[in-house]
């Protein structure tokens, strides 16, 4: 009997840690987002940087970076999108090109070199 109340609560800890983990999987603000934008489509357009800036958060202790850049369409409509460091130091403002993007992540940005 004892054997078995003590596998009892192995039982019982191993599911309540698996169920904590997979609600801070599921919960994830970025988690749900990337869920998102893997299931919107992925859009393709002629575009122009018009904006780039960046975001620093965090405090004494731990800090982050967010980059973001800001697209115009030829009809006038603009998108701003979340974008890694590497990505946001390759875009210039005024670079034109085809933008492909799916929800709010950047796939490509296809720059047209004028010749």
């Amino acid at each position: 009997m004892e054997f078995a109340f003590v596998l009892g609560v192995f039982a019982f800890i191993a599911i309540i840690i698996i169920l904590a983990v997979v609600l801070a999987v599921t919960m994830n603000p970025a988690a749900i987002q990337a869920r998102r934008d893997r299931s919107a489509p992925l859009l393709t357009a002629p575009a122009r940087v018009v904006d780039k800036r960046m975001a620093v958060t965090g405090n004494s202790s731990s800090h982050g970076t967010n980059y973001f850049v800001t697209f115009q369409f030829s009809d006038g409509s603009r998108l701003e999108l979340g974008v890694n460091g590497p990505a946001s130091g390759q875009l210039s403002v005024n670079d034109e090109g085809v933008l492909v993007w799916q929800g709010s992540a950047l796939r490509d940005f296809r720059r047209e070199i004028l010749r």
